[in-house]
């Protein structure tokens, strides 16, 4: 008698491990799927501020380059078809007008 509960003992138990490990790996798997939405989340919202601020940079250069190097605007100024991206290293830099 007391062999036969040991034994219905050992077999509840090994049918009770499998069944733990399953459900500790569905635990585990709803923990990581949260924190990899959390995750992709921000990547998203990096990702969308890296474009705003590549867009800003763009159009702060654009404003810089309508300035002649006498540091004079010119709204209507477009740079000349095949022109270098950049200035050349030799350009003069516009000077700071004297503070009144």
């Amino acid at each position: 008698h007391n062999k036969e509960s040991i034994d219905t003992i050992r077999a509840t138990a090994n049918e009770q491990v499998p069944y733990n490990v399953r459900e500790y790996l569905d635990e585990f798997s709803k923990a990581l799927a949260i924190d990899i939405r959390m995750l992709l989340g921000e990547v998203g919202k990096l990702r969308e501020e890296r474009i705003a601020i590549q867009h800003e940079v763009g159009s702060l250069m654009m404003v810089r380059a309508k300035y002649s190097p006498s540091g004079e605007f010119h709204g209507d100024w477009q740079p000349p078809p095949g022109a270098p991206s950049q200035p050349p290293p030799d350009m003069p830099v516009p000077e700071e007008p004297p503070q009144p």
